[in-house]
């Protein structure tokens, strides 16, 4: 009898440390990136095919937006506790004017992955060729608005810019000839340019005042945050570890690269050159006064943030050692 009911305590007690654990798995996160099947965007979907967030006992609901000022609102409303891949100045702009969000970590340092396009045909083959032409960029504020306003000016040109949204509508206007410039990120559209369709004229690496400038960052909404430290914690120790997974294991990585985009594992393979490791870096957000700088420049503020706002802005829960 004394044996049973041992037996029967012991059980008891494994289904109770199950369901702790069943429930510690219940942790779900609603994130928000921009720019579905770019490299950096989609580390916390590399991470879930390889098991890295589940390992936290994390669930991830992943949207995607049309561009980072896009995903600052579903943040700032509540529709997602983080977003991620958003031009720094944007959020710059959005916190100066009370948005409840906070910058949890870097997203990518300089501009390498960005490039600019036309179609075969057309009379443009370098950036220079760009005064009075139109040139596409996602939203204000966005990586892609800043450097071309940077390039711009490092090559004394003056384009027209138009809001054209994400790639593939910005891809859309520049085929059907609305716009004459394009943007995108590699790898997407670089099919287009191997089938000789478009041909690149510039890249974001050309803008060497962004070279070492953190372009994108990471954000929280701030009474998500206040909430679940915990989880937050967790979160950015798996999202740590899932690109350092990418990295470790190209071929894999590629491999879903390959999928997520449609493309061949040899087009994906064209990726790496233009993502070093260290422009993934989440700390520190590099050249911070200069994206305030550009804020003010491009009129996103009237005026530079104050030393408390600069200190307000970050809530970094979690530095990989």
């Amino acid at each position: 009898m004394i044996r049973r009911t041992l037996v029967t305590l012991a059980l008891a007690a494994a289904v109770v440390a199950a369901s702790s654990i069943a429930a510690r798995a219940d942790d779900t996160i609603n994130v928000s990136a921009g720019q579905k099947g770019a490299w950096d965007e989609m580390v916390m979907q590399q991470g879930v095919d390889a098991g890295i967030f589940k390992k936290e006992h994390i669930d991830l609901n992943i949207s995607y937006t049309a561009g980072g000022p896009d995903t600052i609102v579903a943040v700032a409303t509540g529709g997602a506790d983080m977003g991620f891949g958003i031009g720094t100045t944007a959020v710059i702009a959005a916190f100066a004017k009370g948005a409840p969000i906070k910058i949890a970590s870097a997203s990518f340092t300089g501009a390498s992955d960005l490039f600019f396009y036309a179609k075969i045909d057309s009379p443009i083959n370098t950036y220079k060729d760009i005064t009075g032409k139109s040139i596409g960029f996602t939203r204000p504020g966005s990586s892609s608005f800043v450097a071309e306003h940077i390039l711009a000016e490092q090559e004394n040109v003056q384009p027209s810019y138009v809001a054209t949204g994400e790639m593939a509508a910005t891809l859309t206007q520049v085929m059907s000839g609305q716009v004459d410039v394009g943007w995108s990120v590699v790898p997407v559209n670089l099919d287009l340019v191997a089938k000789k369709q478009l041909k690149i004229i510039g890249h974001g690496s050309d803008a060497k005042a962004l070279q070492s400038q953190t372009v994108r960052v990471n954000i929280a909404n701030t009474k998500w945050l206040d909430a679940h430290r915990d989880v937050a914690v967790r979160f950015w120790r798996a999202y740590a570890a899932s690109i350092d997974w990418m990295y470790k294991n190209p071929n894999l990585s590629l491999a879903n690269l390959a999928r997520y985009n449609g493309i061949t594992v040899d087009e994906a393979k064209a990726v790496l050159p233009f993502y070093p490791q260290k422009a993934l870096a989440l700390y520190p957000v590099s050249s911070f006064d200069k994206s305030i700088n550009d804020a003010v420049s491009f009129k996103f503020i009237t005026a530079p943030l104050t030393a408390d706002q600069q200190k307000a802005i970050f809530d970094i829960v979690f530095v990989k050692k």
